[in-house]
């Protein structure tokens, strides 16, 4: 029998002393446990219960020793519920917390021994925190706890579970981790016939980070007093969740390329209608197409464009509708399925759909940047805009901004511009108050407009992005500038005057699909990494050219991959064999004896002549050749820093030793937890040591999180590791809330501290009534508006926009936008480590009283830096 048991015990129970603590009591008539028989009874008594001690907890702890024979002809293996009722009034249950106990004839228990009882009295005194009771809470659920105001949502525990209609949740955050979020209403919901419907009684927003940049890249507002209705609906509403764009069908139109940008599911398996619109917000994608889909994958388009960004601007006739607000596009909707996002671009007919952007030169050569292409062509030229980047400037150390210089056609609206970065992630950059080509715009055909963005002291590198759209169809230009100092100035127009269009000659042939086969072995694709090589084999090449004229020479080429390729090389006339696809494409082969292939390596190539006398060589291709000495590796060191802010990307390096008599031809992987994560380009490693730059991005987890790193040298076969060596990857920056006393501590792995507090800021909108007041740990007032505070006002126009202050022997650079500021915001920083108790308090100015509403969704943001500490060596 596995069920729970109630038995009566109606033998005399008598609790004379209520004020002896932990005594021990005897129930000496017809019962006998016959093994270890010590429990622990936790009682919470009421006030009915006769007790002499006035001193004594509502919680006591008593050992009752249970004797003599009770017979119980069952075995219960769950949790037994019993009632005491004799001399002592104790009516409510008790539960034993453990149910490994079988009780069986003569109630033996066995080798259990401090089971603990809790027993619960009517005195209604709680045992734990939680506000909200529910029972059987599953594994994967979390309990929406009735004054709980915010919740972000635990990857292990992604169902919230709500229990009644009166609850405080408005605020919902999905971290990139999460895949399958929702809202369990079943213990609120209201069912007529197979309608179930459940109604939110205050406003809820729920925000969505899809990248794991930490941004929220969705967002979704449910209004207060909103009913969602459906059929057949389990009453569990699926978050806004990220699914694959192959799931789905965008609308296709002739000549047009569809990218998709973001695809979500929302709502549930079941159609789901609202009596209040609900609000969606893409971040950062203004412009962009949009529409839902169902169990269909076909993706309806939105085309109705909201009258206002609010509930009331729907139009007449319409379920959903779309506006843009700033650089976000806002989705209002009367109905939750799934929602998607996307570009279209303009392709040529006849010819192959491009996503490259001619309107960032073809790729600019200036310092440090490159052309990127991002949309549709925007060149002034074809179908899209004139629409160009001319100039980027940035300065990370002192004013720590990016200003981007866009040129664009008089009749165009202003162009959206993005800064995307690893750290921070998606900026929109924003219009200058002070146009520097405002008069000289009034009579030109094409207006220059200069934009910022903040951008984070610590980039690397960043993406400068232009979009401009033009009916459904959003065009773009790209730059990604490398940081190479504190400041840098690019002249892109310079750049573009130097480059010629690219010129195509129809009549020249085109070499496909080349492929390689060792001796009878599988043919593989040459041009991508491989980790065969050749032993004592013959090397086998394939291609496919389309020529419009007759094929005159066909060659494959090959030499020593130590050659220089300008030097001598050998060739070998391959088979032309047509195909019948079309009468301008052919199959070549051609095969390379072992007794021409020298170690350590060979490359390789096609080369092909037609009868128009245009020709043409393919990409060069590589592979290792086994060599007639030894293969000897010395061994293989990693060095790798211990510590780093997750999601940046770090380059250990790996030191190979070749003992070998020659060179060797091979690869080196870096190995993280078991998998490869990067492989290194094939290369020549001479004998002796050699270094090799490998690559790892870390993920984005949210914690503090240690990686197992391992290089693996890979040459003609063989491989050899190093032993395994950890790192510990840390968030860059964790937010604690200013309600109360922040503690900031620096993040330590037992005793070794692996990160300090770097940075201290936070920011809130500031409606001209408030302001900031930071304290110290000795209790300065490094910001406020007392005499006694060491910051009273702006810091801009200071040198460097900061304030340097001096407390004990440690240095802050303080930086203060000031109360007059629409955002007021501060920034700390400190070469020290700034862990502490810090006090954050946002007072108001009629009387200086602190502001505690105003404080409670403002958090303080501490940046951590890694600790400089010595790289991990470790060798195979």
């Amino acid at each position: 029998m596995t069920k729970a048991k109630t038995g009566l015990l109606s033998e005399s129970l008598t609790l004379t002393d209520a004020s002896t603590k932990g005594s021990s009591k005897s129930l000496s008539e017809s019962l006998s446990l016959a093994d270890t028989t010590t429990k622990q009874i936790t009682k919470s008594f009421t006030e009915s219960v006769s007790i002499a001690d006035p001193t004594l907890s509502s919680i006591k702890t008593r050992i009752v020793s249970l004797s003599d024979s009770l017979a119980l002809s069952d075995t219960y293996n769950k949790q037994p519920i019993m009632s005491l009722s004799d001399s002592v009034g104790l009516s409510d249950t008790i539960r034993i917390h453990t149910s490994a106990i079988s009780l069986s004839d003569g109630l033996t228990i066995s080798d259990i021994t401090n089971k603990q009882i809790v027993i619960n009295m009517a005195d209604n005194l709680s045992m734990n925190s939680s506000t909200t009771t529910v029972s059987n809470l599953k594994p994967n659920q979390n309990l929406v706890e009735t004054n709980q105001k915010s919740i972000t949502i635990d990857p292990i525990k992604p169902e919230l579970l709500v229990v009644t209609n009166n609850i405080a949740l408005s605020n919902v955050t999905i971290p990139s981790t999460v895949t399958n979020p929702s809202i369990n209403y079943t213990a609120v919901k209201h069912t007529s016939g197979s309608t179930t419907s459940v109604q939110i009684t205050n406003s809820l927003t729920i925000t969505k980070d899809t990248s794991g940049n930490t941004l929220p890249e969705v967002k979704m507002t449910i209004p207060a007093g909103t009913t969602i209705t459906g059929t057949s609906w389990d009453a569990s509403l699926i978050l806004p969740t990220t699914q694959s764009s192959s799931t789905i069908s965008l609308p296709a139109s002739p000549n047009q390329v569809n990218t998709p940008q973001t695809i979500i599911k929302v709502g549930s398996d079941v159609s789901l209608s609202f009596n209040n619109p609900v609000r969606l917000a893409f971040v950062g994608q203004a412009g962009t197409r949009t529409g839902f889909f169902h169990s269909n994958p076909t993706v309806t388009e939105i085309t109705a464009i909201c009258t206002s960004d609010s509930t009331l601007g729907i139009p007449s006739g319409s379920n959903e509708c779309k506006i843009n607000v700033g650089s976000d596009l806002i989705v209002w909707t009367n109905h939750f399925t799934g929602f998607a996002t996307w570009t279209s671009s303009t392709s040529t007919p006849g010819t192959a759909p491009s996503t490259s952007t001619s309107g960032a030169g073809g790729g600019a050569t200036g310092a440090g940047a490159s052309g990127t292409g991002a949309s549709a062509s925007s060149n002034g030229g074809g179908a899209g805009p004139y629409l160009k980047i001319q100039k980027i400037s940035y300065d990370v150390c002192d004013k720590q901004i990016v200003r981007i210089q866009v040129a664009t056609e008089v009749n165009s609206t202003n162009p959206m511009v993005i800064v995307r970065t690893s750290i921070t992630g998606v900026v929109t950059a924003k219009l200058v108050a002070d146009q520097p080509y405002a008069q000289e715009n009034v009579n030109a055909t094409i207006r220059k407009l200069v934009y910022e963005a903040s951008i984070n002291p610590k980039e690397t590198s960043f993406e400068v992005l232009a979009l401009e759209s033009i009916g459904h169809n959003i065009f773009s230009v790209g730059k990604t500038v490398e940081v190479t100092g504190c400041s840098e100035d690019l002249d892109f127009t310079k750049v573009e005057l130097t480059i010629q269009p690219a010129v195509i000659d129809l009549a020249v042939p085109k070499i496909f699909d080349i492929k390689f086969q060792v001796g009878n072995g599988t043919k593989q694709l040459a041009l991508e990494p491989t980790t065969q090589f050749v032993n004592n084999q013959p090397l086998s090449v394939y291609a496919i050219v389309d020529t419009p004229t007759q094929i005159t020479v066909s060659e494959l080429r090959f030499m020593g991959i130590e050659d220089n390729q300008t030097g001598q090389y050998h060739d070998i006339t391959m088979n032309v064999v047509p195909l019948q696809i079309s009468n301008s494409t052919y199959l070549l082969s051609g095969t390379i004896p072992s007794e021409l292939l020298q170690a350590p390596g060979m490359k390789y190539w096609i080369h092909v002549e037609n009868n128009a006398g245009k020709k043409v060589d393919s990409d060069t291709a590589t592979i290792g050749v086994k060599p007639s000495y030894p293969v000897l590796l010395g061994g293989i060191e990693l060095d790798a820093k211990m510590a780093r802010i997750e999601g940046t990307t770090g380059h250990p390096t790996a030191y190979l030793t070749n003992n070998s008599t020659g060179p060797v031809y091979g690869y080196v992987e870096l190995i993280v937890n078991g998998t490869a994560v990067y492989t290194s380009p094939s290369q020549i490693f001479n004998t002796g040591q050699n270094m090799i730059n490998l690559e790892w991005k870390t993920p984005t987890v949210g914690k503090i999180s240690q990686y197992q790193l391992q290089a693996r040298a890979v040459i003609s076969g063989e491989s050899i590791d190093t032993m395994p060596s950890y790192v510990n990857t840390f968030p860059g920056t964790v937010n604690l809330p200013i309600s109360k006393l922040v503690t900031v501590n620096d993040i330590s792995i037992g005793n070794n501290t692996i990160a300090k507090a770097s940075t201290l800021y936070s920011s809130f909108v500031n409606d001209g009534t408030m302001r900031f007041q930071v304290t110290a740990s000795d209790g300065t007032c490094i910001i406020g508006a007392s005499d006694n505070c060491l910051v009273t006002k702006s810091t801009l126009g200071l040198a460097g926009n900061f304030k340097t202050v001096t407390i004990g022997d440690q240095i802050y650079r303080v930086r203060y936008s000031g109360s007059d500021d629409s955002l007021e915001r501060f920034s700390i920083t400190s070469v020290d480590s700034l862990s502490g108790n810090w006090k954050v308090e946002i007072d108001s100015t009629n009387g200086l009283i602190p502001t505690v509403h105003a404080m409670d969704d403002v958090p303080l943001k501490v940046k951590y830096r890694a600790v400089d500490t010595p790289f991990i060596s470790e060798n195979s």
